[in-house]
């Protein structure tokens, strides 16, 4: 038997879109425990798979949005095109930053990176939170172990960054506090 997960993306226009995320197989007629529903590896595969399907259409989306130029609705020339790391609980993702030169038709800084100024965070707060949570009950390089272990985060998650990351959570939070 062959399954396929596939994303269904619908930008609102007349024509969706879909991406197979994953597939796999598993053996005709026999019901075997080792291949009842998905692995854990599967399933890690799928939600990093899901992950970069789903943010790669949203930041095209946004940088797509972001090119006219807001006082004369021209589209703002292409200027280069970058990209920028931002850490997820289903792993790091490389997401394209395209820069755009701005219009002479108004005063302010010469080039604009759309994804750059929607994301100035680098961590998303799922992860922020369960790095904190986590690191409150056991060591930061077990902490680091555990997440990739049940995560598909990368291999390169280490105790500094977790320590680092617990760290600004929790000044973020005494700041909360003290207002």
């Amino acid at each position: 038997m062959r399954f396929a997960i596939q994303l269904m993306i619908d930008r609102g226009d007349a024509a969706g879109e879909t991406q197979e995320i994953i597939s796999f197989e598993r053996t005709n007629g026999a019901l075997l425990i080792d291949e009842l529903g998905l692995s854990l590896e599967e399933a890690k595969s799928a939600l990093a798979a899901l992950q970069i399907a789903i943010t790669d259409a949203q930041v095209m989306d946004h940088s797509r949005r972001g090119r006219p130029c807001p006082c004369c609705h021209q589209p703002r020339q292409l200027k280069d095109k970058r990209t920028i790391t931002v850490r997820t609980c289903f792993g790091k993702l490389a997401l394209p930053s395209p820069r755009y030169r701005c219009c002479r038709c108004h005063e302010g800084p010469g080039v604009v990176a759309p994804v750059v100024a929607a994301l100035p965070e680098r961590v998303t707060p799922d992860l922020l939170a369960l790095e904190a949570r986590w690191a409150s009950l056991t060591a930061y390089g077990v902490t680091a172990a555990l997440l990739a272990d049940v995560l598909p985060i990368d291999k390169a998650v280490n105790a500094s960054t977790i320590r680092n990351d617990a760290m600004r959570v929790a000044e973020r939070l005494e700041a909360e506090l003290g207002a």
